[in-house]
């Protein structure tokens, strides 16, 4: 199932959420589509003129694919201007994935600050493609087309910590319009930078990310190509912190992450 067909799932509620294995991860379920679900079912306990504007999420355990999700919502304050909310993603029981969410409507302000410019890449088509390798890539790759244009990819030893590049994602029609879940999936589909460091495969997992959207979201087809670039700012004792940014393809920044990975060699 494609991205479009498991958020039309999640809207219509009476349905259990099955994720399929070309969403998997290594052992569990790709968080950037949990996390883009799981603010689907969010989207119901929101006024409409309201949208996301911060995410912290905890990935407390692996989610398996082939079995049903569920998403228990707590509303924890509605004020004038924002929502605040609380979502477990639960399986057979037990809490998978935790998120808390700030949902805010647009206000008046005299304060207008323009995002720093991404750093240079190199065309599209001068970057190399990130291969999609059976049984070595992740299986949720096959749904995003990867170039890679700075930094080293996985486990190639890389001195740089930074990596960047394009990505977009496959058999996404023209027509769509990109929304927050969309780009929830996005940002956290490239290889933590980190990775890149290491020679030789070693397993990494992401124990807690968080996620501040630039709004209003820039108007641009679900097929768009997008600029991430990333960066590997500390690692010690098997954690690292990384941060990441994602661009329109003319330089509108919209959104910007950090994570902490448990690197496990």
């Amino acid at each position: 199932m494609k991205l479009r067909d498991l958020i039309e799932t999640v809207r219509l509620r009476y349905r259990p959420l099955v994720i399929a294995d070309e969403w998997s991860q290594d052992r569990t379920v790709f968080g950037g589509i949990v996390v883009a679900l799981a603010h689907e079912a969010m989207l119901t306990y929101v006024p409409q003129e309201r949208v996301l504007r911060s995410l912290s999420i905890a990935f407390v355990a692996p989610v398996a694919t082939g079995q049903p999700l569920f998403f228990e919502i707590e509303v924890l304050r509605e004020g004038s201007g924002i929502t605040y909310l609380h979502c477990r993603v639960i399986q057979h029981d037990q809490t998978v994935t935790t998120l808390q969410a700030c949902y805010g409507a647009p206000r008046q302000s005299t304060l207008a600050l323009a995002a720093d410019a991404c750093f240079e890449l190199p065309a599209i088509e001068a970057c190399e493609p990130f291969p999609f390798l059976p049984g070595m890539t992740p299986l949720y790759l096959q749904n995003f087309d990867v170039r890679w244009g700075v930094g080293g990819m996985p486990f190639m030893g890389a001195t740089s910590r930074r990596t960047g590049g394009w990505i977009r994602f496959r058999d996404e029609p023209e027509a769509g319009r990109l929304s927050e879940s969309h780009l929830l999936a996005v940002i956290d589909a490239w290889p933590p930078p980190v990775l890149s460091l290491l020679k030789g495969a070693v397993p990494g997992s992401s124990l807690t990310w968080s996620i501040e959207l630039a709004q209003p979201l820039t108007q641009l087809p679900t097929n768009t190509w997008f600029a991430m670039q990333l960066c590997s700012e500390y690692s010690e004792q098997g954690y690292s912190a990384c941060s990441a940014s994602v661009w329109s393809a003319d330089g509108q920044l919209l959104a910007l992450g950090r994570q902490t990975v448990a690197v496990f060699g």
